[in-house]
């Protein structure tokens, strides 16, 4: 049997200020290992580590498979799904793709159907994608576990820097190595981490 090629670790250390830049990977989505068969509060919630009031407060958008989510409570989350979450999002648009919202009539055509049932729980991978608030405020606890994305990918995020982020990083490492940030990872599978520099306060 062959084996799967083993993923490279590029670990970034970085100011807090930079972190936003990885957002764009965050929204692009990235893989993680989840048991299947869970709905998606409980995959949330158990899996990910949502607290359940952040669940039900800030997290107002949800989609599985391209799909608005209402139901998070019986929609099932399979191996290979894509799940999306955001923030409340403004306009007609936003009111329209709220999770149970009043106006989610209009997206029926779009909205997940809830006939899969549970074929049992199994080790598997989803596609994690988080946008705006959501991936400012827990996108961070992500990178610095670590997430599985192509490293090409990276290399496309880090080409459009301008030269002040490079000044801003502290470190760049892959597989326990120093490396060139601009020196191209290609299209191997990469788990990127990225660490914030605390600053010691001067006595």
């Amino acid at each position: 049997m062959t084996e799967k090629p083993k993923a490279l670790e590029a670990i970034i250390t970085t100011d807090r200020k930079t972190l936003p830049v990885f957002s764009q990977l965050l929204g692009q989505g990235f893989i993680i290992g989840i048991r299947t068969g869970y709905s998606v509060k409980e995959l949330l919630r158990v899996q990910l580590g949502f607290e359940e009031a952040y669940i039900e407060n800030r997290i107002q958008t949800l989609f599985l498979n391209y799909r608005a989510v209402d139901d998070i409570d019986s929609a099932l989350v399979h191996h290979g799904a894509i799940l999306a979450l955001s923030a409340a999002m403004p306009g007609l648009a936003g009111a329209t793709f709220r999770k149970s919202g009043a106006y989610s009539v209009m997206r029926s055509q779009i909205s997940h159907e809830n006939g899969a049932t549970s074929t049992g729980s199994h080790d598997g991978e989803i596609t994690l994608r988080l946008f705006n608030l959501i991936a400012k405020e827990e996108g961070p606890r992500f990178l610095k576990k670590g997430i599985l994305i192509k490293g090409r990918d990276l290399d496309d995020l880090l080409h459009i820097q301008p030269e002040g982020f490079f000044r801003n990083l502290k470190g760049f490492m892959v597989d326990g190595k120093e490396a060139d940030p601009k020196k191209p990872i290609g299209d191997k599978k990469l788990i990127l981490k990225v660490k914030i520099r605390v600053r010691r306060a001067r006595l």
